[in-house]
């Protein structure tokens, strides 16, 4: 646990060091008068989630939607005005639930799992933003992959063999998955080349989220198989741009 915490702290002071550099590079760029100072924007945003699984497997179900939460920094490089490369490094907190058949005893039982996970994510892909509208408003849009990587994470488990609280469930979760995501919203510049932004999307997950060690309690064809279990998101992004 200490490890855990130890990689979470490092998580968030290298958040925040970013943050201070990229802000620090966008003022110099805002106060340079070559074009060159549109090329390039970072900003800090903070996304609320609400997620839920899908798996492939018969016998698993999804234990409804779930609350998360997430922040961190992003940052756009130019190609047009209007077209630009996006990324960035995001700190998430993520909850999900899953509910499968443990047919390992004489009489078989339903097992809730329930899970919570830290997350460091890169996105990567594509923003299309409109011409300024009154000279304030843009509309945008945006696509592009994210790559999640497991810090920590913990499970709860509703039914025996091994019913109870796992403080430590990384053996259970793959290191790292891969999703795609869009969102549309609004700029409003207050300032220049500074922004407000608020942004709404959706994220599915490509490659599974849980481990062949997810559920060593199945029994018969489906042991330790939990097939790939997709983590889907719908995220309202608030934001500032520099």
């Amino acid at each position: 646990m200490k490890t855990a915490g130890f990689f979470q702290i490092k998580s968030t002071l290298f958040l925040l060091c970013l943050w201070t550099s990229l802000s620090i590079s966008a003022q110099t760029a805002e106060n340079n008068p070559e074009p060159r100072r549109r090329i390039f924007h970072a900003g800090f945003q903070a996304k609320a989630l609400f997620q839920w699984t899908d798996n492939d497997l018969a016998g698993f179900s999804d234990l409804g939607m779930r609350p998360g939460f997430a922040y961190g920094l992003n940052a756009e490089f130019g190609i047009t005005p209007n077209v630009l490369l996006h990324s960035g490094v995001f700190h998430e907190f993520r909850a999900f639930g899953i509910q499968y058949q443990d047919s390992s005893s004489a009489s078989p039982i339903l097992s809730n799992n329930q899970y919570t996970a830290q997350y460091l994510m890169v996105p990567f892909g594509l923003t299309m933003k409109t011409g300024r509208i009154a000279d304030k408003w843009a509309l945008m849009f945006r696509a592009g992959l994210s790559s999640h990587f497991l810090l920590s994470s913990s499970v709860n488990r509703e039914a025996p063999p091994a019913a109870g609280l796992e403080s430590d469930a990384n053996s259970y979760l793959n290191t790292a998955w891969v999703g795609i995501q869009g969102d549309a919203g609004l700029l409003y510049y207050f300032h220049e080349n500074t922004a407000l932004s608020f942004q709404v999307g959706y994220s599915g997950g490509l490659s599974s989220i849980a481990s062949l060690n997810a559920y060593p309690f199945m029994a018969g064809g489906a042991w330790n198989t939990p097939g790939n279990t997709r983590l889907n998101t719908i995220h309202a992004t608030l934001g500032i741009l520099f």
